[in-house]
Parts: C-alpha cells; structure tokens; sequence
C-alpha cells in the first residue's frame, strides 16, 4: 500500500476527504455522490475498513482480523449511539 494516493484515474470520482483536526474528525463529500446507491457506500466503507486494518496490522503487527472486528463494532456502537460527532443535519 503506497503512502501517497494514486492519482484518479479520468473516469473515477473521489467520494469522499476525511481529516482529523485534533481530535475532531471533517468530513466532505462530492457533490457527485448525490446519486450513489447506499449499498454503493456500504462497500465502499467495507473496502475502506479492510484497508485500514490491513495497514494497521502491517504497521503494528496485530491480527488483521482482530483490527477489522474492532472497526466493525466501533462503527456499529457510533451507528447505534453517536460520540457527539454527528452530521451536519443531526
């Protein structure tokens, strides 16, 4: 996994920018993404998980599997209750 990101290919769309401001995360999205399908973002949230907890075991060396189970369950406990951080429409 490279460090910095690949350049978009001409007929890709970048979703989303994430950043973290201390300890607040920003959040945008394309105003292309208006018409993405929500199964579309599960995936697409899916592939980011397994990415990230892919790096994170290269990085750490803990099990993958045990990092994807932690994101799953804090995504699914943000879902169900959230930290504070929630959208821009509450």
């Amino acid at each position: 996994m490279s460090e910095t990101p690949a350049p978009l290919e001409p007929e890709a769309i970048q979703l989303l920018e994430v950043q973290l401001v201390g300890d607040e995360l920003h959040c945008a999205l394309a105003p292309d993404v208006d018409n993405l399908d929500p199964a579309d973002w599960g995936r697409a949230l899916a592939y980011l998980a397994r990415v990230v907890a892919e790096r994170s075991g290269e990085k750490s060396g803990d099990d993958r599997a045990g990092i994807l189970r932690d994101i799953r369950e804090a995504f699914l406990q943000e879902l169900a209750s959230p930290s504070g951080q929630e959208g821009p429409n509450g």
